[in-house]
């Protein structure tokens, strides 16, 4: 909760900084302000990085060769979910780019809404997560997962249908929560 909580204070702090910028018809100078502030703070991660050790495996946990690996992978149930999850994750990757110019350019938000936008997807997310835990408990991650996947599925297309802000701020949060949903299971599962 930390990390997605943090993640949407830059992301509402960034915002507001192109915001301010294209008020004061200095948008690449917002831009540098913000790609500076991520080297440095990308830099403190690496510090802290460097002082995180990792705790020593359990004595039942066994070394796999590469070869192993691939053949556990390719007859086994792990195998199946990783193909999944990575081609999930592979389509979602490669549509990303086109949420934030079909935003700015087609509809023409400007970046308060594009970012109260994307922020009520990180919104959604936050406050789903823990009903979806206790949800995953009384179900399981395997029937969670097939939920999330079935829900994310349409959520791209949703986008070209809504056109007004409010339509849009729905389906944001339906997204939000799908996906929650998904990488819930996802990472219950691995």
């Amino acid at each position: 909760r930390v990390g997605n909580v943090t993640l949407l204070l830059g992301l509402l702090g960034a915002g507001s900084l192109l915001q301010f910028g294209e008020k004061y018809d200095r948008p690449f100078q917002a831009f540098a302000v913000i790609f500076l502030l991520a080297g440095v703070l990308r830099l403190v991660s690496v510090y802290f990085l460097t002082r995180h050790s990792e705790r020593t495996p359990p004595t039942h946990f066994q070394i796999v060769s590469p070869l192993a690996g691939i053949k556990r992978m390719r007859r086994g149930h792990d195998g199946a979910l990783l193909v999944y999850l990575l081609t999930v994750s592979l389509t979602a990757w490669t549509a990303a780019p086109f949420f934030t110019p079909y935003m700015l350019d087609v509809l023409k938000l400007d970046y308060a809404h594009y970012v109260v936008l994307v922020a009520a997807m990180h919104s959604a997310r936050i406050l789903a997560l823990p009903l979806l835990g206790a949800l995953a408990q009384r179900w399981g991650a395997d029937r969670l997962l097939w939920l999330g996947g079935v829900a994310i599925t349409p959520m791209a297309a949703i986008w070209v249908l809504a056109t007004g802000f409010w339509w849009l701020l729905l389906f944001q949060v339906l997204s939000g929560i799908a996906w929650a949903i998904f990488e819930l299971a996802g990472l219950l599962m691995t």
